[in-house]
């Protein structure tokens, strides 16, 4: 049996709506997969498995690598969006101590307006989907090599 498990710290609930969302689409490859939770002691791990279908005992790696890419797709969606505005604060704190703190706000607002794009310009759409994949490519990788994960180690460390 192939599965994989994202560990994630408190509350799964938006990990779980982004996996969900995007193991929707394993409905069309006739992949078959289920997704449970399990709580405890303030973390949750979220277990993703291949269950024993028709095209799994055909190409069972076939079907775990499908099931690879389209929960690095879905993590690296929740990375951007929960890590990627803390991170840059890390950055800029670590690095620009020297401004003050309106001025660290405003370095951040504009790096957050660039890198969400709010200009809608092509360079930066391009940036965007360039970021999705380097962070997709990573957990790829990462689970090459291991079917568990804690998100924030993988982030803070990654």
């Amino acid at each position: 049996m192939h599965f994989l498990c994202i560990g994630v710290n408190g509350s799964a609930d938006s990990v779980l709506q982004h996996i969900t969302n995007e193991l929707r689409h394993l409905k069309n490859k006739k992949v078959n997969y289920s997704i449970n939770e399990i709580d405890s002691d303030g973390s949750t791990s979220i277990i993703c498995t291949i269950n024993n279908g028709r095209f799994y005992k055909e190409k069972p790696d076939e079907s775990y690598n499908i099931l690879k890419t389209y929960i690095s797709n879905a993590l690296a969606d929740y990375i951007i969006g929960q890590y990627e505005e803390k991170l840059i604060a890390r950055i800029i704190n670590s690095n620009y101590g020297y401004f003050n703190s309106m001025e660290k706000k405003e370095i951040l607002n504009r790096a957050l307006s660039i890198l969400r794009n709010d200009d809608k310009t092509l360079i930066n759409s391009i940036y965007q989907i360039r970021r999705r994949n380097i962070i997709t490519r990573k957990l790829m990788d990462y689970f090459d090599n291991s079917n568990k994960i804690i998100l924030d180690g993988f982030v803070n460390l990654g």
